[in-house]
């Protein structure tokens, strides 16, 4: 338990701005996993990268924005569930969104237990200080 809250203050307490990363990563995926590097070693001399999945309960304790800017990165995460609550509920003042690939609703749509949320994804993205995704779509 201490430990955990220690990394978390540990974290708080860096002058760099703070990163979250959103991002299909710790998966084996070569692709995913290299747009995560890559983003952190252009960016680890200005950000402070969390270094987990999940953003910790103590950050709730905090007003206002933790993080200077939460990033969606490598993985097909738009219009996937799991991650808009990811993206949108990250206490950040910038929202970036760099080498996401997007879920195809025309694929996604044949299997039942998948739920929509590419209207929320598009509310999202419009209110996304920068926008890069892969793909030709």
């Amino acid at each position: 338990m201490w430990s955990r809250s220690f990394a978390e203050f540990k974290f708080l307490m860096s002058r760099r701005n703070k990163l979250f990363y959103v991002g299909w990563d710790g998966h084996q995926n070569l692709g995913d996993e290299v747009v995560r590097l890559a983003i952190q070693r252009l960016l680890c001399h200005r950000f402070a990268f969390y270094p987990k999945k999940y953003t910790s309960r103590v950050f709730k304790l905090i007003p206002g924005n933790v993080f200077d800017v939460v990033l969606l990165g490598g993985g097909t995460l738009i219009n996937m569930p799991a991650y808009v609550h990811a993206f949108r509920d990250t206490p950040a003042a910038s929202r970036v969104v760099f080498g996401t690939g997007v879920a195809l609703p025309e694929f996604w749509n044949q299997i039942p237990e998948h739920s929509q949320h590419l209207k929320e994804w598009i509310a999202l993205i419009n209110q996304a200080d920068y926008v890069g995704v892969r793909g030709p779509l």
